[in-house]
Parts: C-alpha cells; structure tokens; sequence
C-alpha cells in the first residue's frame, strides 16, 4: 500500500482503474496530453475491467469512454489486441463442457489436473455466468503445483465476495 500520498481517491463502484485515473485528470492543474495509442491501452482496461461493459459499468464509465475517444482511443484495434488464442479458447471450451448446475443456478465448472493462471479462470466464470438461469458461476482449477483457486462471478443476485471470503479468498460484490 501507498502511504505517502498526496491525493486520496476511493470509488469502490468504479468500473476500473482506468476510470478513477481518467477522473482524476480534472483536479490537476496540468493538461493531460494522452496519444491515441495510450487512450486505446486504457480503453482496453475498460474492456477488460468490465468483460466488454458486462460488470460495474455506470453513466461515469461511458463518460470516461467517450474522453478517451477523443484523445483518439481505437475501439477496432483495442478489439483485436484483445483477440483470444484458439488454443487457450479451445481449453476453455472444454473446461465449459464439465458445467454443472446445482439447485438450478449456480454453475459450478473443473479444469483438469493442468496448472492455469487464474485469469484462464476468470474467463471461464465471466463466461458460464452469461448462460441463462446461472445465478452464481465457478470455476475451479489449478494455479500452482498444491494450491487450487475457484474464480466465482455473479450479476447482482448474489454477492459472491461474501462467499469466496468464507473460503479464505475475496474479491469485489460480483466477482
């Protein structure tokens, strides 16, 4: 943690940072001079933030979206450096294949034995949480040779940060 800090700035309910960075260009006495390339780098936070303005996105995250289109953020490029790997979307569709769906809307999915950076679980709950009638998503694998991670997403009809602090993990209300 920072404690030096001149500037305090604590939006639990912002899309990402990218948006609390964007905000605070307002209270500083300086123009912020932001290229295109820059802009769609920061674009691409958001994106990813928000699975593609799936979570946590309000009138204050499109403000932000609509300044950095003026400094010249390229929505079709952030696009395609977002592209996924066939590879890796081939291990996720099969990871997806093992859904399981206990009491009629929590979604529960298992990788293999295969060790997985938890940004591949990431992606497999933000994913199973889009099909309808899941209320809550899981997805439960390997992140190192003796330790197993459980990503866990929900839309607003539970707040799993509750539920993955019981187990010893945390997060943010629905994810």
């Amino acid at each position: 943690a920072i404690s030096n800090f001149k500037f305090l700035y604590i939006q639990p309910s912002a899309s990402s940072t990218v948006e609390l960075v964007s905000e605070m260009f307002e209270y500083l006495k300086n123009e912020i001079d932001i290229t295109p390339l820059e802009s769609t780098w920061m674009l691409m936070g958001i994106l990813v933030d928000t699975n593609n303005f799936i979570y946590r996105t309000t009138f204050r995250t499109f403000d932000v979206l609509s300044k950095l289109q003026s400094y010249g953020a390229d929505t079709a490029k952030a696009q395609r450096l977002l592209r996924e790997n066939y590879e890796e979307y081939s291990k996720k569709v099969a990871v997806i294949n093992t859904l399981k769906i206990i009491d009629g809307g929590y979604g529960i999915t298992v990788c293999d034995d295969e060790i997985y950076e938890r940004s591949f679980l990431a992606k497999i709950a933000d994913t199973v949480i889009t099909f309808d009638k899941i209320k809550v998503a899981f997805c439960i694998g390997r992140i190192g040779k003796n330790m197993v991670g459980i990503s866990a997403r929900s839309l607003d009809e539970a707040n799993v940060q509750l539920l993955m602090e019981k187990l010893g993990g945390g997060g943010h209300y629905n994810n």
